[in-house]
């Protein structure tokens, strides 16, 4: 059983980090929510998670606009159901 099943995750940064961090919980079965500026590097991302299986939803938006952040964060509350705190420990 992965470690992350029937959990949610959202990352915010289509950078290397986030990317790797992204991946990581998807390889761990939770359920991926991207966020990035960037729609190509974003994207890439996104197939990657597909193509090892896993589930991810991505959207364009810039992580320094807070009224953005609240907005998508309701907006994932409302579609998922559910947020999880996750820590970068649990998947190291």
């Amino acid at each position: 059983m992965k470690r992350l099943e029937n959990k949610v995750a959202v990352v915010y940064g289509d950078g290397a980090i986030g990317g790797a961090i992204a991946k990581a919980f998807a390889r761990e079965g939770a359920q991926v929510f991207l966020t990035g500026r960037t729609a190509s590097k974003r994207d890439a991302i996104a197939d990657e998670i597909r193509n090892i299986g896993g589930v991810v939803t991505a959207t364009q938006l810039d992580a320094l606009d807070e009224a953005a952040v609240n907005a998508h964060m309701e907006m994932l509350m409302k579609q998922a159901g559910k947020i999880v705190n996750l820590t970068a420990r649990m998947i190291i």
